[in-house]
């Protein structure tokens, strides 16, 4: 994974590893239930690391990159299944056990980057009532067994001005996904 010293204007807030697949912290439902390969399945060993903008206050959602890897196969199955959710999963609904309540999703898929042998990019807007609305964009970028995450996620309530939220909404950082997979390859830039 990058460290702090290969993301320059950004600090690392944590890292982490594991070598064993992870058992699922909780459970969601999906309505319709096609739409449930949004969830990114568990997968076998792995790394993540979460940053933010240096400089700026501590983000409530720091921006994380999480590699998996997969048992061959299976991560190009699964990202050829969140290529098909493309044409069904634009709005949707989901429930998690976490007691959070029932969730109102919509998707927008924007283009691809050009990253790794194949990318997705998704935009995710989840509503819970009218409390809070978190919106995420997320890259997935496929790398033989590897699925490289990068999510960016803000959470805000209805006392937001549109104006303000227009500056607060996740944007993608090209930089470093070219980085991070550049270093997954091996190819580290000098």
């Amino acid at each position: 994974m990058l460290t702090a010293e290969e993301m320059p204007g950004y600090r690392v807030v944590e890292a982490d590893s594991w070598s064993e697949p992870r058992p699922p912290v909780g459970t969601q439902t999906f309505e319709p239930r096609a739409c449930a390969v949004i969830a990114q399945p568990e997968g076998g060993a792995g790394a993540n690391v979460k940053y933010e903008h240096d400089g700026e206050p501590e983000d409530l959602h720091p921006r994380d990159i999480t590699t998996t890897l997969y048992a061959k196969g299976e991560a190009a199955e699964w990202m050829a299944e969140l290529r098909e959710a493309e044409e069904r999963c634009g709005t949707f609904r989901s429930e998690s056990s976490f007691g959070d309540g029932v969730h109102s999703d919509r998707m927008t898929w924007l283009p691809e980057p050009d990253a790794g042998d194949e990318a997705l990019r998704v935009e995710r807007v989840t509503e819970a009532g009218e409390e809070t609305t978190l919106h995420s964009l997320t890259t997935y970028v496929r790398t033989g067994d590897l699925v490289t995450a990068f999510h960016h996620k803000i959470s805000y309530g209805p006392a937001l001005e549109k104006d303000h939220l227009a500056t607060l909404l996740p944007s993608p950082d090209e930089d470093l996904v070219d980085a991070q997979i550049a270093k997954l390859l091996g190819d580290r830039p000098a």
